[in-house]
């Protein structure tokens, strides 16, 4: 028979998560010694009566078998399960079983909020009311908060017309899995309707107030909707020019808040205007100077602002005595805002000196203004700061720059010349002497020089020395001293020509990770997450490791939410727990979206001739995307990929063999991507994908169908670079080919169908901060294929493309980016003989779709899609037949217009080759331009119009009369309509 007693802990995880609050035995034949120092025989866990066996709760456990049972032992134990956060209750119960004793802890699960519900005859939609709780509360809020939520429920239908409504809340706990769901029971009650309604205000015509506020009797009072009418009739008001308009109203309840009167209050204020008088003020800057239409409003404090503006903008000019007064001139109900500009005489710099320095040749590199150019005060006064800048970091503490500006008459009356003297009393210079270090014991001497980086001999500029001071703390808590201090002090010799610096360290307790916990994951594995810190348990609590860990969890995409935090130990500074709660992110997404895309591309000629001719066409384009991330909890994924293209009738794609002229209407363009993703694939730092591509599109010159299935391997070097390994299995058909039969390359002829097996490797380093519209950083890949036929390959090749792209936001703008790309591809084919009735025919090129082409939206603008090339890889007929070698140059200077508008100028350069030793810069061929671009919430959508600097004559198919072929000079322009940048 087992004889039992139990250890009871109940905790509440506010504040401490080590507070325990009771602890008692109750044997029921035994006494407390009997358990206590009794060898431990068995440690199991139970939830809601069910066997647990989960490894991470073991690893908390302190308790454990063949040790002595211990009651510090059974608190540390619990005081590491409560720090989850999982458990409302834990319960220790031991028994004696065979000599020993055996310990259980009954664990009752904290049923945390998961589901909210909407009871009762509801007049408001439930996302309505469930968006309502969760802005406030967030997604998962406390039963605690159940009445909190009521209130915001019953606001918000306060708001919507129902005063009466009143909202109660209460729970229901569901088990497997454990989680709470709110109920709450809406009654909304009869809603408010409005009585009278009376317009005050003068210079308003009230039938339009009500018009315009689409207000009338026995509608429902609906606040809100009120408020944010009245808004826009402020608006419409300040549009028109009255822009100390107001508008409010005054609301008259019934006993029953049945029914409400409303006095709606309008005024118009007077009607605005600005002028400017006296000495011209640039039109194009007179908005942005004095932007009173822009802000819509009068008031003083944006009137100075405006005077502000309009004298530094002059002062900027040279202007050096400029002013700028303002008045306002009320006649009626018209207010007239009146700039007086008084420019005064246009100051030039005659001549800049640097007296007293040693180093004048370096100050004076550090001069912008340049003599004969307009003296502008502000910017001399930059360059003298960055003048004592340079003098303090060389070690002239005592350094003194004084300037003195005096002007003369010039040539008339309107100009001054500016002689500017730059005084410099240089001081003593002052070096570091001694650099010392004391109270260090866990960091030797040699690492925190290093950390430190000042050295005997170096100027002394105490702003550096206060930075090592804080390298030193730094250095210390990423060591896990986390309340150490460094206190600096430096003391000068007699002659100040040297300074020794001493810093004085308290290193205090160093912190060691005890447990890590981790909380909040239901789908994830806790080895995913703990694979992703950077520190274990036994290693030093470091700073720079907790927010490491952080943003490696976060570059998962598997968390809304993480947080990291240490849990002391009661009476322990040495040892902390470390907490990772993390908050799942939805493991479905689901996206979409399309657009317009347009531009010129390459169509048999309608008069039978056979030969190329360019087409305006337009179609939509649409995707679809859909993914299952975090599988079975192992961060593992999987997304489908769509995208189709819609073609105009008599556009269409034909099946192959039906003829270029079919004029079915369907989606004649698309691809279909399934990808699945291994993370940390064999157990190793890099991850794999598995994957496969079904996809049917249009080239100028054929079309296609294609099949791959391709695996890779790829791992992270840093977070902005990579590199990958890649095997790939393809099947390509081309039909629909435009070039005649005689025209087509041997390859092509003999493999209308290939099948290719390829290796691949590729680096990529992306430092853009914004991958769909980048304003800096540079974007390089480089990729390199080898085709076989040893593994399996009908025709071989190797094939290396190299893209290179940088970004550049212009200084002192934040409108302005400057972009340019390189894009370099190198192939070369192997040889193979082919058996045909015609005999034995050598292959050496490369299959079409492997091929490179050029022209069109992404490469050079100029050109219609495919057109651009050299006279060997365009046939006869004006069809593109590719080349082995590639050269596009792009440069583009986006600017931000409006809103989320903006325009483009660009200039792009290139060519294709019929083989690598064909490259020629001279024969590269370019196109300038501009565009459009609107930020649209699925991407940027983008119109380019590019023209040629050269143009080509192509054949038109004709004879003329003297038996010569008839060319036609290619078009000038190419337009092309798309979604996301060029590049």
């Amino acid at each position: 028979m087992r004889t039992g007693g139990r250890l009871r802990r109940r905790a509440a995880l506010i504040g401490s998560v080590w507070a325990l609050t009771c602890v008692s035995v109750h044997p029921a034949s035994a006494d407390v010694t009997d358990y206590l120092g009794r060898t431990v025989t068995e440690v199991r866990f139970e939830l809601e009566g069910a066997d647990v066996r989960d490894a991470a709760l073991a690893s908390l456990l302190q308790v454990r078998v063949g040790q002595p049972l211990d009651l510090a032992a059974v608190r540390e134990t619990l005081g590491h399960l409560f720090t989850l956060g999982r458990y409302e209750d834990i319960q220790v119960r031991a028994s004696l079983e065979g000599g020993g004793v055996a310990v259980v802890f009954d664990l009752v699960p904290l049923h945390r909020v998961q589901a909210l519900e909407f009871q009762g005859p509801l007049v408001l939609d439930p996302p309505l009311l469930r968006a309502a709780i969760t802005d406030r509360l967030g997604p998962t809020p406390a039963v605690g908060r159940a009445g909190d939520a009521a209130v915001i429920l019953e606001d918000l239908h306060r708001d919507h017309g129902y005063r009466q409504a009143t909202v109660s809340a209460r729970s229901r706990i569901d088990h497997r899995p454990d989680r709470t769901t709110l109920i709450f029971d809406v009654m909304p009650g009869a809603p408010t309707r409005v009585g009278t309604v009376t317009v005050e205000g003068e210079r308003v015509a009230p039938a339009a107030v009500l018009q315009a506020l689409n207000l009338g009797r026995n509608d429902v009072f609906r606040q809100l909707d009120l408020d944010q009418a009245l808004a826009r009739y402020r608006g419409e008001l300040q549009d028109r020019g009255y822009y100390e308009a107001r508008a409010n109203y005054l609301p008259r309840f019934s006993a029953d808040e049945l029914t409400v009167d409303l006095t709606i209050v309008v005024d118009t204020g007077p009607l605005v205007r600005l002028r400017f008088e006296g000495d011209p003020l640039p039109e194009d800057e007179r908005a942005a100077l004095a932007p009173i239409a822009r802000e819509r409003s009068a008031d003083e404090d944006l009137l100075e602002d405006a005077k502000r503006r309009i004298e530094n903008r002059l002062q900027a000019l040279g202007y050096r005595d400029a002013l700028a007064e303002y008045r306002r001139d009320q006649f009626g109900d018209v207010l007239t805002i009146v700039f007086t500009i008084t420019r005064g005489p246009l100051h030039r710099l005659e001549r800049l000196e640097i007296v007293g320095s040693s180093m004048a040749p370096e100050l004076q590199a550090l001069v912008r203004l340049r003599e004969g150019e307009p003296f502008v005060e502000s910017i001399l006064a930059v360059d003298v700061a960055g003048m004592l800048e340079l003098y303090l970091r060389r070690g002239f503490a005592g350094v003194a720059i004084d300037t003195m500006v005096s002007s003369t008459e010039g040539v008339d009356a309107r100009s001054r010349l500016v002689t500017a003297t730059i005084s410099v009393t240089e001081g003593e210079r002052t070096v570091i002497g001694r650099v010392t270090f004391e109270g260090n014991s866990g960091i030797d001497e040699t690492t925190l020089r290093s950390v430190a980086g000042l050295a005997a001999g170096q100027p002394f500029y105490e702003p550096e020395t206060n930075l090592a001071a804080d390298a030193l703390v730094i250095e210390y808590a990423d060591r896990g001293y986390q309340n150490a201090t460094v206190q600096r002090t430096i003391a000068y010799s007699e002659d100040r020509g040297t300074v020794d610096v001493a810093f004085r360290i308290s290193e205090g307790v160093q912190v060691i990770v005890d447990q890590i916990l981790i909380a909040g994951n239901t789908r994830t594995s806790s080895e995913i997450v703990a694979r992703e810190l950077t520190f274990r348990s036994g290693d030093p609590l470091g700073q720079s490791a907790i927010v490491e860990s952080q943003r490696r969890l976060g570059a998962l995409g598997l968390f809304r939410r993480i947080q990291i935090t240490p849990v002391r130990h009661p009476g322990e500074e040495g040892r902390q727990d470390v907490l990772v709660t993390i908050e799942e992110a939805p493991a479905t997404t689901i996206g979409g979206g399309g657009g317009p895309e347009g531009g010129r591309r390459l169509r048999r000629s309608a008069d039978g001739s056979g030969v190329a001719e360019e087409r305006i066409e337009f179609g939509a384009r649409g995707f679809f995307e859909i993914g299952r991330r975090n599988l079975w909890g192992k961060n593992r994924s999987i997304n489908l990929f769509g995208r189709v293209s819609l073609r105009p009738r008599g556009e269409s794609v034909a099946e192959p063999g039906a003829g270029e002229d079919s004029d079915r209407e369907r989606f004649n363009e698309y691809r279909v991507l399934l990808t699945y993703r291994e993370p940390r694939i064999f157990g190793t730092i890099a991850d794999g994908q598995l994957s496969g591509v079904l996809e049917q599109g249009i080239r100028s010159s054929f079309n296609f169908t294609r099949r791959v299935t391709s695996f890779e391997v790829g791992r992270r070097l840093t977070p902005g670079s990579s590199v990958s390994g890649r095997y790939s299995l393809e099947q390509t058909q081309l039909f629909d080919e435009r070039p005649d039969l005689e025209d087509r390359l041997t390859i092509d002829r003999l493999f209308p169908e290939v099948r290719l097996s390829a290796v691949s490797s590729t680096f990529i380093r992306d430092t853009r901060f914004d991958p769909l519209e980048p304003v800096q950083g540079m974007f390089a890949t480089v990729d390199t294929t080898l085709a076989a036929r040893a593994i399996g390959s009908e025709v071989g090749f190797v094939k290396t493309l190299l893209k290179g792209f940088l970004y550049r936001q212009l200084p002192r703008s934040d409108r302005l980016v400057l972009a340019g790309g390189a894009t370099l591809g190198l192939a070369h084919g192997f040889p193979r003989g082919v058996n045909t009735d015609a005999g034995l025919q050598i292959v050496e090129d490369l299959p079409a779709s492997e091929r490179f082409y050029a022209g069109g939206d992404t490469t050079v603008r100029g050109f219609a899609l495919d057109r651009l090339g050299t006279e060997e890889t365009i046939d006869d007929s004006g069809f593109p037949t590719g080349g082995h070698a590639l050269v596009v140059l792009n440069a583009e200077l986006r600017a931000r217009v409006w809103r989320d508008i903006g325009a483009v100028g660009f200039l792009d350069v290139g060519n294709v080759f019929a083989l690598v030793s064909d490259v020629d810069p001279s024969r590269l061929r370019g196109s300038v331009g501009f565009g459009i671009r609107y930020r649209s919430p699925i991407g940027p959508i983008r119109v380019d119009l590019g023209f040629k600097l050269s143009r080509f004559d192509f054949p038109t198919g004709q004879v003329l009369d003297d038996g010569m072929p008839e060319t036609r000079l290619e078009p000038l322009t190419a337009l092309h309509v798309s979604l996301g940048q060029a590049f």
